[in-house]
């Protein structure tokens, strides 16, 4: 009988983590971690790994909710499903300037997966890489993929991105802007 009333709180805190998204990144993210990682040949170490599910960003709305002067956040919130991160500290500093054939691996696994890139930068120890992928003619994930000398840093969103972007348009003025 005691067994039973210590089984029902470890199994409610282990579905509530579950069902969060909040216990680790799934196997593509992982894919596109290791892909990006070997193409750097640079050794890293995780600093910061994680996801957060449909229940998790609920909360985060929740709490939004609650300050009425965030209209921004509560959109932004509204619109996103999932949100995966991953910040990997790089073992030695050593100090490299990137350039584009760098993309080149990334470019060909994204591609095969429908994504598709918007922004590549290159600034000396820097790299940034945007890509995009579409569902029925909407943006529904985003990839931000970040290196420098420190550290990289893959950020994947998904969601009505969509309405983020009009909304982010609208708001800065540029409502004249058509992307299609």
């Amino acid at each position: 009988m005691k067994a039973k009333y210590f089984l029902i709180p470890v199994i409610l805190i282990l579905s509530s983590s579950v069902f969060t998204g909040c216990i680790g990144v799934d196997n593509d993210f992982r894919e596109v971690k290791s892909l990006v990682m070997n193409s750097t040949n640079e050794k890293y170490y995780k600093d910061v790994e994680f996801s957060v599910g449909p229940l998790g960003l609920s909360l985060a709305r929740l709490i939004v909710k609650l300050n009425d002067d965030d209209e921004e956040a509560e959109i932004i919130l509204n619109n996103i499903s999932e949100v995966q991160i991953g910040v990997y500290k790089k073992s030695n500093l050593d100090y490299k300037h990137y350039d584009y054939s760098f993309f080149k691996d990334i470019d060909n696994k994204l591609r095969e997966e429908n994504w598709h890139f918007i922004v590549k930068h290159v600034e000396r120890n820097e790299l940034t890489g945007i890509y995009v992928k579409y569902q029925d003619e909407d943006i529904n994930k985003l990839y931000v993929i970040n290196i420098e000398n420190d550290k990289l840093s893959l950020v994947r969103v998904e969601g009505n991105l969509e309405n983020i972007i009009t909304y982010a348009i609208k708001d800065k003025g540029f409502d004249r802007v058509n992307f299609r």
